[in-house]
């Protein structure tokens, strides 16, 4: 296997998403629509984009859906599921995933974030550091600050290390990292952990943690409903493009497949509406939401909300 390819990678899918409640008891987090697209299969086509080969994706929480979802799909390369019977964690997920990651270097990709990074120079840069893990990294603040020398070293992670050092600039980390598989000698296979633990205890016993910065770059995660709703009004309304493959509307909203709305009905702000709506007359949807298969009766008004037929959120 050449060690100059990016060919596989892992997506993080496993999470409880309790910020999103109540939507993540009916769908997981990685399922969420973006203007009617998972979440999911979006990354996984900028992946296979980029040149990955193989991917493998944990699963807890909603999983079964998760295994429909993929089971319908067909992306052209090779997909493994991680079966997890309990939550175990960014570090746990990730070492579990030993018995089916076989490349010397690979992706982790959160399964939460939309994004337009593209990978490839990262990747060259980890190859080139030989470094156990490469975080990319962007110039914003974040509860994970990450601290980063001018070399690139990572000396900090959320103030954990806390290093006495001038010129040293914090990046916010974007969920995307580049690992050598020598990081599975220092992760548990099936027990809770969080990887970022490994980083730090890597640092401190001077192993080489870089941080790569992303410049230029869309990112946003989903972790709230404020975060979902804002990224679709950058979508729909700020016209960020950041969807692999996918036409937008010169409108700011977008109408699924076989959706019928009423000419009564009143859209403003920005609005997406799922594949078999129906929206009544004189309904009101302003910076809304609206997945497949709702119905909205006549006469409803709906402000800044992500609705269904099983949620008004």
């Amino acid at each position: 296997m050449s060690e100059l390819r990016m060919i596989e990678a892992a997506i993080l899918a496993a999470g409880e998403g309790t910020r999103l409640l109540p939507i993540t008891r009916f769908l997981a987090k990685p399922l969420l629509p973006i203007v009617t697209r998972p979440l999911l299969e979006n990354i996984i086509l900028s992946l296979k984009q980029q040149g990955i080969e193989k991917i493998c994706i944990n699963a807890y929480h909603q999983k079964e859906k998760i295994f429909e979802y993929l089971h319908r799909k067909e992306y052209g390369l090779e997909i493994q599921v991680s079966d997890e019977d309990r939550i175990l964690g960014t570090g746990g997920g990730v070492g579990r995933m030993r018995r089916y990651i076989k490349a010397d270097n690979f992706i982790v990709h959160n399964g939460d974030i939309v994004t337009n990074i593209k990978i490839r120079n990262a990747f060259n840069f980890h190859k080139e550091k030989n470094g156990i893990a490469t975080l990319l990294v962007e110039n914003r603040k974040h509860s994970k600050d990450v601290a980063v020398d001018k070399n690139g070293r990572i000396l900090n992670i959320a103030e954990r290390l806390k290093p006495q050092r001038n010129g040293i600039e914090a990046f916010g980390f974007t969920g995307i990292a580049i690992l050598n598989r020598k990081i599975f000698d220092f992760l548990p296979e099936d027990i809770y952990h969080d990887i970022i633990d490994t980083y730090v205890n890597l640092i401190k016993q001077g192993e080489n943690i870089f941080g790569f910065i992303c410049r230029n770059s869309y990112w946003s995660d989903i972790g709230t409903k404020e975060d979902y709703l804002r990224v679709h009004n950058e979508i729909l309304k700020g016209k960020k493009n950041v969807l692999c493959n996918f036409s937008l509307p010169e409108s700011p909203f977008f109408i699924g497949k076989e959706s019928r709305i009423s000419k009564k009905a009143t859209l403003s702000g920005f609005v997406s509406i799922g594949k078999r709506c129906f929206i009544g007359d004189d309904v009101r949807l302003e910076n809304c939401v609206i997945f497949d298969n709702t119905t909205i009766d006549d006469g409803k008004t709906y402000n800044n909300c992500i609705l269904s037929n099983d949620f008004v959120v």
